[in-house]
């Protein structure tokens, strides 16, 4: 299978919390996540003439998944349903792939960028000269 563009990208949303509970059972609201929840854009591939006799043996939504490269997942999300659309070239079996359902189980948001460091944080203003 050869890849012909790859425009993947991962969907972060953010969950707050309202806080506002009637029982006033919360002492403030949780803190708030980013989750995924969903992966943009698609993956066009055309299948060579080896996936097309690896195909007789399979579903062909199983090939894509045994398949597809898993330096193509995101971040260590991998996609576990594909919607498959074929895409009419003349002589070639391409197709444009989109995530339908994805397990982003092992994923974790990046940390934040590092701090920059500022020298005046390390001087007391409050401090008396002698």
């Amino acid at each position: 299978m050869k890849v012909l563009s790859n425009t993947l990208e991962l969907c972060i949303e953010t969950w707050d919390d309202p806080g506002d509970y009637p029982s006033g059972a919360g002492a403030g609201p949780l803190p708030s996540y980013d989750y995924v929840a969903g992966v943009d854009g698609s993956l066009r591939v055309e299948l060579e003439e080896s996936d097309i006799q690896g195909l007789h043996k399979t579903l062909f939504e199983d090939y894509i998944l045994e398949t597809v490269d898993p330096e193509l997942w995101l971040d260590h999300v991998k996609v576990t349903k594909w919607n498959m659309v074929r895409v009419p070239v003349e002589g070639k079996q391409v197709y444009d792939l989109t995530a339908e359902d994805i397990d982003s189980s092992s994923w974790e948001p990046p940390s934040g960028p590092e701090e920059e460091y500022n020298p005046e944080d390390d001087y007391d203003y409050n401090e008396e000269r002698g």
